[in-house]
């Protein structure tokens, strides 16, 4: 990391920072993920440093333009850290509050590229579990969105459903994630990412994530141009009932991509 100078902080969480890093050979940006938690035992550490490395391996399997690259993993002064691609760009969340509201179309668009590249992840064996407006950025060079921080990531099983991992894994709560998986993080399944498309489209339109019983009557008030059928598509993704939702990315994409259309 020699030719490599720190340039900005990009964000920063309990499990580490992320900053942007300008190769002076290449000439280059690149974003760079550090893991460096707080207040952690050394037991914790270890086992930290070998699912930083394992979100590492997972995305080196993902080759996909609406998913971040990643370039390489390693150690950086003793901590680890993962070099990405950097996006210069906007998240979903600040076009939101730029934009407001969205018609259905519009966001059907948003909504379109980030399904595939979850469809990609997907096929490799890779949910997301994580899925947020902050985590998915336009990028403004090649006019798509794109997905980034896989770091609650899983292995799904041969079926693509459900699989157990370790005793102890938990998932952050958050307003996007499914309630489902946050209730049973050990479970493996793709529609748990289906849940947080819809959860993502919610908030396109209406400028809120869903939660409470009235999410369906709040989005009717909130969005005069959407149709009842358009709210059936979304509450469909965010079903209570993991059943109940569409199965996988390649059902949902087909009716999103009628929506974008107009």
């Amino acid at each position: 990391m020699n030719s490599k100078s720190k340039q900005e902080e990009l964000g920063s969480g309990g499990f580490g920072t992320v900053y942007k890093y300008h190769n002076n050979c290449l000439d280059m940006d690149f974003a760079v993920k550090i893991y460096d938690p707080v207040f952690v035992s050394a037991e914790e550490q270890l086992e930290g440093e070998k699912r930083f490395f394992r979100e590492a391996k997972m995305l080196f399997s993902l080759n996909n333009t609406h998913i971040a690259r990643i370039y390489d993993a390693g150690r950086m002064d003793g901590k680890p850290y993962i070099r990405m691609e950097y996006i210069k760009g906007y998240t979903v969340e600040e076009l939101r509050n730029r934009e407001g509201n969205m018609s259905f179309s519009r966001s059907a668009i948003v909504i379109l590229h980030i399904l595939a590249g979850l469809k990609h992840a997907h096929e490799h064996g890779v949910i997301h579990r994580d899925l947020r407006p902050r985590n998915v950025i336009f990028s403004e060079n090649e006019r798509m969105f794109k997905i980034i921080d896989f770091g609650v990531s899983a292995f799904l099983d041969t079926e693509n459903h459900t699989q157990l991992t370790k005793t102890g894994e938990h998932i952050a709560g958050g307003s996007f994630i499914d309630p489902i998986l946050q209730q049973k993080p050990k479970i493996r399944d793709v529609r748990s990412d289906i849940y947080s498309v819809g959860a993502i489209w919610y908030f396109l339109l209406c400028g809120r994530a869903p939660s409470g019983s009235d999410m369906r009557e709040y989005l009717e008030k909130s969005n005069s141009q959407i149709t009842p059928t358009d709210i059936d598509i979304i509450m469909k993704c965010l079903s209570s009932s993991i059943e109940n939702r569409y199965s996988s990315c390649e059902e949902l994409l087909p009716i999103v991509k009628n929506a974008a259309m107009g």
